[in-house]
This record gives C-alpha cells, structure tokens and sequence, in this order.
C-alpha cells in the first residue's frame, strides 16, 4: 500500500489542500509497514522505523529514545497533541524552527500563529488525535512570506502515558494519543 499516492479503502478519505498548493493526507498507523518502498516514506525510514515496532499501535514515549533521532533533531518538532486539534509546540529544532520564519517556539500554540495559510490545520491535527492515524504533508510551507520553500513533512502520534485517554490501556483502543512528533525535510 502506498499511502502518499493512492485513494484506496484504507485511507480515511480526507484530504486538504491549501491555497499555496500544501497537502496533507491522515493514514492508520499499520501502512507504516510499507515505509521503505513507498516514495513519501522511504526517506524518514529511520523514524518510521521506531513506529513499527509498536506492531500498528500508539508507541509510548518510554519506549522511543530522543537518541533514536540522531540525524532528524534539527528538524523535528515535539507537541503537546489536544483532541481540538491544537498543538502546543514543546520542543522546536533550529532547522524546523528557520522553515517556519522564526515563528514557531516552544510553548507557543498553532492557533496563535500569524500568517499562516493553512486553514485546515485543526481537522488535520484532530484526526491524528483520534487515534491510530499518522499524517503526511508536502507541498510549500503555508505561511505568508515562507511559502516559497518545498517541504514534506511526517507527523507521528505517539502516547505519553500508558493510559492517556479515557478509560484504559495502550493496546485497547480506549487510548488517544497526547503527543505528536514532527519530522521536515525539503523536497529539493
């Protein structure tokens, strides 16, 4: 399955698209499987890696070390994940941080933003908050001013607690997830 070019049963269906031509697209967790064949994925392999081995699953935190990035901490992103499908940003590498002008910082939220020309952020951050669901991005950044910059990027949900969520464990399903990790890269 390749989820960066196809419409089939398994996508959930829902794709946005921006003004400045910024798409993004919500798979379930299990077609990271497919990572190293797939043209979207295959250059964050390391990343999606450390995701397969939750067998389809939400990850903990506990279980993913900050090591484990070595080559990406420049540019990732690390964010508090709300089901309203805000994101306050906990943690901003450098690279992440020019891509975006600046404007991104830690402890800052995505609502309170200036110029940004994505629109549909918060239905795209709600359905990775929902659950099993990652997200892709590509296109040119969606802010006033950047949008002439060619980025892709991956977003991983990842549980900070065994019991984040509702009612119950990692594996029932009664779990969403309160993290989300960013990964950017250009598409040069």
């Amino acid at each position: 399955m390749n989820p960066s070019t196809s419409g089939s049963a398994m996508d959930d269906g829902i794709k946005d698209r921006t003004s400045v031509g910024f798409t993004t697209n919500t798979f379930p967790l299990q077609q990271l499987d497919g990572a190293e064949d797939d043209p979207f994925l295959k250059p964050f392999a390391k990343v999606t890696r450390l995701w397969q081995r939750s067998d389809g699953y939400l990850p903990l935190k506990s279980d993913i070390s900050f090591q484990d990035f070595g080559g990406w901490h420049d540019r990732m992103i690390i964010s508090d994940l709300r089901a309203d499908g805000n994101i306050r940003f906990r943690l901003v590498g450098t690279t992440a941080e020019a891509i975006f002008g600046n404007l991104i910082k830690a402890g800052g939220s995505f609502a309170d933003l200036p110029n940004t020309l994505f629109p549909h952020y918060a239905s795209y951050f709600a359905r990775i908050a929902g659950g099993d669901m990652f997200g892709e991005c590509i296109g040119l950044v969606p802010f006033e001013g950047r949008e002439f910059l060619p980025l892709r990027v991956l977003d991983l949900p990842v549980l900070e607690t065994p019991t984040d969520g509702a009612n119950g464990g990692v594996r029932d399903g009664a779990v969403r997830p309160t993290l989300l990790y960013s990964f950017f890269r250009s598409t040069k």
